[in-house]
């Protein structure tokens, strides 16, 4: 017996997949940066080189700020990329990353291996 309320199959992602829907190479465009938003229901993109290597990273609130700037949907979110986000590396303690994310103001943390390959996301 099917449940007609069950959720979508992407709302049934795991956090723990979800987080890999907010790749995005940098020069993805703002509208694919938005797609990827709602897509992952994140509030954050990372801008990545091959191999996942985080260049850095966009929030929806960079979007906005940027659309109220001028940018287009079409415009690359390379202009945008916030190049030196708070990371943290796949060992640390959860209350530790927690902690981290409460004191410098941030939703999200990416996770990143010793060549800064993104690995998962708070």
């Amino acid at each position: 017996m099917t449940n007609s309320k069950s959720k979508p199959p992407s709302a049934q992602r795991s956090s723990a997949e979800s987080w890999r829907l907010t790749l995005l190479p940098a020069d993805a465009t703002v509208e694919q940066a938005i797609h990827s938003l709602d897509a992952s229901a994140q509030q954050i993109v990372l801008a990545v080189a091959e191999d996942d290597v985080l260049i850095g990273t966009v929030t929806d609130g960079d979007i906005r700020r940027a659309l109220l700037r001028g940018l287009t949907l079409e415009s690359s979110i390379d202009t945008i990329v916030y190049r030196e986000p708070l990371v943290v590396p796949p060992q640390i303690e959860r209350e530790l990353a927690l902690q981290l994310m409460q004191s410098n103001k941030v939703h999200q943390l990416p996770v990143v291996d010793e060549n800064r390959r993104v690995v998962g996301l708070h």
